[in-house]
């Protein structure tokens, strides 16, 4: 994540390492709590990396 998106779509695969059968888990803006949770829980770094993002691009 590199700055403040419109729309936030993560995935969720039937079979680890096998991307061709996932389905769509969530997609929301980045303003709606269950989104950022889900943003947290998936990115490199967690809350931490999330922190910094929002200070430096202020969402």
């Amino acid at each position: 994540m590199n700055d403040d998106a419109e729309l936030v779509v993560w995935c969720d695969y039937r079979k680890a390492g096998d991307q061709s059968l996932g389905k769509i888990a969530g997609e929301g803006a980045i303003d709606v709590p269950h989104v950022r949770e889900a943003i947290k829980r998936i990115m490199e770094g967690g809350e931490r990396a999330f922190q910094l993002r929002k200070e430096k691009y202020g969402f």
